[in-house]
C-alpha cells in the first residue's frame, strides 16, 4: 500500500502505518558453527561386590488346618416326557420373515409422510402459494 495514493486516508489510519512501515527489523545475526550436541559417554558401572546367586521363586505352600473331604452327589436325569403341546419350528422363523419384510416397508412409508410434512411446514411457512393444495 502506498500511503501516497490515496489523500484521503484517516490521519489515525495513515500514523499507524507509518509507525508499522518505518519499523526496521534488525538483520539476523550470523550464523555461528553449529555445535555438536553429542551426550557424554556413559559412566562404567562398577562390578557387583559379591558373587550374585539367583534365588528361585517360591511357590505357596497351601495351609490346611483340618482334612478336607470331598463329597460326590449323584443327580439322576430323566428324559423329559412329551406333552400333548409341539413346538412348531417353521411357524416362527415364518413370522420372524414376516416381520423383516415389514421393516423396509414401514421405514419408506414413514420417510414419505415425514417429507411430505416438513414440505407442508416451509410452505406455510413462507407462505408459498400451490395451486393444487387447499390452503
Amino acid at each position: 500500500m502506498d500511503p501516497n495514493a490515496n489523500p484521503t486516508i484517516d490521519p489515525k489510519l495513515k500514523e499507524a502505518y507509518d509507525r508499522v512501515m518505518s519499523t526496521s527489523v534488525p538483520p539476523p545475526a550470523p550464523a555461528s558453527p553449529p555445535t555438536p550436541l553429542t551426550p557424554p559417554p556413559p559412566q562404567p558401572t562398577p562390578p557387583p561386590a559379591g558373587p550374585v546367586v539367583p534365588t528361585p521363586p517360591q511357590s505357596p505352600t497351601p495351609i490346611q488346618s483340618e482334612p478336607t473331604t470331598t463329597v460326590h452327589a449323584t443327580i439322576p436325569i430323566t428324559a423329559a416326557k412329551p406333552t400333548g403341546s409341539a413346538v412348531i419350528v417353521g411357524a416362527t422363523s415364518k413370522q420372524h420373515a414376516k416381520s423383516d419384510s415389514l421393516f423396509p416397508l414401514l421405514f419408506t412409508i414413514g420417510g414419505l409422510v415425514f417429507f411430505a410434512v416438513y414440505t407442508v411446514f416451509w410452505i406455510k411457512f413462507f407462505n408459498l402459494s400451490v395451486p393444487f393444495l387447499p390452503f
